[in-house]
């Protein structure tokens, strides 16, 4: 029963690290292809509104965790993962800000690889 033990918890361990999400360091820049995706998207997105939203993700996404890899998850799971973090960030009663860091993020997050 011992061995069992000693054998599993460390295999309980690396699964339960395997479901945490990957982090990465904080995004240091607007990439070009950003602002390409985002435009396509919507024409009237600017450089400066993904700036700003890169500066807000990096402000307030790592007060309460590792800045996430992007790519990491699919880009159709982000609108919900930023619903509730941008809510837990009280970036959500601000509608500018809110969406500013929704088209970073996805972009940066499309831009990074992440897929469908």
């Amino acid at each position: 029963m011992k061995t069992t033990m000693k054998t599993l918890a460390p295999l309980a361990l690396l699964a339960l690290a395997a479901c945490f999400p990957k982090s990465a360091p904080p995004p240091t820049a607007v990439a070009p292809k950003q602002l390409e995706l985002a435009q396509a998207k919507s024409p009237d997105v600017t450089a400066e509104q993904l700036e700003h939203g890169r500066t807000l993700f990096v402000e307030h996404c790592g007060d309460c965790h590792d800045h996430p890899d992007l790519s990491a998850q699919k880009l159709s799971r982000w609108p919900d993962i930023l619903t509730v973090m941008l809510e837990k960030a009280d970036l959500d009663k601000d509608q500018q800000a809110s969406a500013d860091v929704r088209t970073f993020v996805i972009t940066a997050a499309e831009a990074a690889g992440s897929r469908p």
